[in-house]
């Protein structure tokens, strides 16, 4: 596994200096990365598994990604309705202020019930936590919007900016996660290939100084948000959580054997391993033995189908059930519990629905490049971060799993869609 982490990220360097960085700003760049990487560490992390990539499997994920392809290819037929670079109608202020209280709401209410670093399937909130938690993905657009307006008009980033991606980690932090803050380090990656972007299309007049401030801006705060998402690992994965690994799981004498070299950071070998290894069989063991109840959306958008009647049959709670039913019936488990948006797809909608569902996926995803390509306006740069980011939870349970982050593409769209108004017949 070691020797595949090191040339997957050599590839990405590589590629991204090629590009001078400006693949940082490509949802499908992302995405490959990241399904390069649970298949990679799936193939060579030495965990053995019942289920992995059979002809079933392999045939599904491959027409999904065919789906995909040709959404995006039908989305380069579409007129595209895009902003007026000059004219804005945003109050910045009042939803920072809003998503400030949020955080501070969320996470008081948080601590009072459950302290700080407490095992998350174990965390509980209050109707008062939940409503700060709606106003918490504020903090993540308007990070992310700040920077990105900054770059195009100065050329570096904002520090308020940056304190805003900040916060919008806390309350994932305080429950010992580490998404929103791999969340923030993509985000500020993209951003920093929107500013090569502009220079490339000389949108903006820049010079040593400030390409030299913007690469040094990025380098501390991704290797900030990197040390957080190191120290948490050490906590979340324990050696309680090696020896589960090893005493439920067979994993091969070479792998612990490579583990041990990792020296201290054996726990870190044993995490990854752990959960990147298991989304492909998880695929497997949903395509083969899951055959109902699907719920028709409900079970990406669970926050919703909990409020639903119990008559309606569309509470995700069915599904885990089921799904925990088919572990012991099977003899399989699975260790982070992260079935893939390809997985919450074939619960939703069935298999064929779900490369239906991929199809459009690609559509939607090649329409907003399109947008942010022809104009780069810093609210489309926005727009193309959030996507960015959110290919990491296409490999969990999908970005419309999680408040956090479909709460961002909402305010997005309830804050700037508006003030799109002009039309492209080719972008």
């Amino acid at each position: 596994m070691t020797l595949f982490l090191i040339i997957l990220i050599v590839s990405i360097i590589l590629i991204s200096r090629r590009m001078n960085y400006t693949v940082f700003t490509n949802t499908f760049y992302w995405l490959g990365i990241f399904w390069i990487l649970i298949l990679g560490v799936y193939l060579t992390s030495g965990i053995k598994y019942k289920y992995g990539l059979s002809v079933y499997s392999v045939a599904f994920i491959l027409a999904c990604i065919f789906a995909l392809y040709i959404g995006a290819l039908k989305a380069k037929k579409r007129p595209l309705l895009v902003f007026d670079i000059n004219k804005t109608s945003v109050n910045v202020k009042k939803y920072i202020v809003w998503g400030i209280v949020g955080v501070l709401v969320f996470s008081y209410d948080y601590i009072r019930l459950n302290g700080i670093a407490t095992s998350k399937g174990e965390s509980n909130i209050s109707l008062l936590g939940g409503w700060g938690a709606l106003f918490i993905p504020l903090l993540l657009v308007f990070g992310l919007y700040l920077n990105a307006r900054k770059i195009r008009n100065y050329g570096k980033f904002s520090i308020i900016g940056v304190v805003l991606i900040f916060l919008y980690s806390v309350p994932c932090m305080i429950n010992a996660g580490r998404e929103a803050i791999l969340f923030g380090v993509i985000g500020v990656l993209s951003l920093y290939g929107y500013n090569n972007l502009l220079i490339a299309r000389e949108e903006k007049k820049t010079g040593s100084f400030h390409k030299f401030f913007i690469t040094i801006g990025s380098f501390f705060t991704i290797l900030f948000f990197g040390y957080a998402i190191l120290e948490i690992s050490s906590t979340r994965f324990s050696d309680n959580e090696i020896n589960v690994l090893l005493t439920y799981k067979d994993v091969s004498s070479q792998a612990m054997a490579e583990a041990v070299n990792w020296g201290p950071l054996e726990f870190l070998y044993y995490n990854i391993a752990s959960y990147f290894s298991h989304q492909i069989p998880f695929i497997d063991f949903t395509l083969k033995e899951y055959h109902g109840p699907y719920l028709f959306g409900m079970y990406e958008l669970n926050i919703i189908s909990r409020r639903l009647p119990d008559f309606l049959g569309l509470d995700y709670k069915l599904a885990t059930s089921e799904l925990h039913r088919l572990y012991v019936s099977c003899g399989e488990s699975f260790s982070g519990a992260w079935n893939t948006v390809l997985g919450s797809f074939i619960i939703d909608f069935t298999w064929v629905g779900a490369i239906i569902a991929c199809y459009g996926c690609g559509y939607v995803v090649s329409i907003s490049q399109r947008k942010f390509v022809s104009t780069l306006d810093p609210r489309y740069a926005t727009l193309v971060a959030l996507l960015c980011l959110s290919t990491f939870s296409t490999i969990q349970l999908g970005p419309f799993f999680q408040t956090q982050i479909y709460g961002a593409y909402i305010w997005w769209y309830v804050i700037f869609r508006k003030d799109e108004c002009n039309i492209l017949e080719h972008g």
